[in-house]
């Protein structure tokens, strides 16, 4: 009996805590994740990085030259650092921090970051799991091709992955809201 008892609390706590893991959005939040969905000009705010870790990034961590709110290489916060990409119909234009190895270096492209800045191709939303989105399209820079990966959950969280033909992929975290004025677009 006693076996039964803690079997059901057990279970239980189990299923409390996986259902407190879901993300919960307001009506807000809904409407706005439907108007992107639908169509609507957006824009991306990053709060951190996730680069690939390399032995050239575990180098770089254990230099010590690193502010020390980015000791990990792993997360790289961007709070308070100018990023944004943003997309209006068929149009892109970005400015991300690129944390990484780039395996083909050019000239051209001398900040670094990610700069796309042109049309969009190949733009494919679909259904993903737990009620989210899946955003997919390729997008060029100056001198590289990326593939863009942007999944959005209702409460307006997304997680992104830019792969580039030059460098490692970087993932990226943040929200994404309407573009402000985008009826003048």
């Amino acid at each position: 009996m006693k076996i039964k008892i803690v079997f059901l609390l057990v279970l239980s706590l189990c299923l409390f805590s996986c259902a407190s893991t879901k993300t919960s959005a307001t009506a807000e939040q809904l409407r706005i994740f439907q108007s992107i969905i639908d169509g609507e000009p957006y824009i991306i705010e990053s709060d951190f990085a996730f680069p690939q870790n390399t032995n050239a990034m575990m180098q770089l961590q254990n230099s010590g030259i690193l502010n020390p709110s980015n000791r990990n290489m792993s997360r790289i916060s961007l709070i308070g650092n100018p990023n944004q990409l943003t997309i209006t119909g068929k149009e892109v234009s970005s400015q991300l921090p690129y944390f990484g190895e780039v395996q083909v270096p050019s000239r051209v492209n001398t900040n670094n970051g990610i700069v796309l800045q042109g049309s969009v191709e190949n733009y494919d939303v679909k259904e993903g799991k737990g009620g989210s989105y899946i955003i997919n399209f390729n997008a060029k820079s100056t001198n590289e091709g990326f593939k863009v990966t942007i999944q959005i959950y209702p409460n307006l969280r997304i997680a992104m992955l830019l792969n580039g033909s030059k460098r490692l992929p970087i993932r990226y975290t943040g929200k994404i809201k309407l573009l402000e004025n985008s009826s003048n677009i």
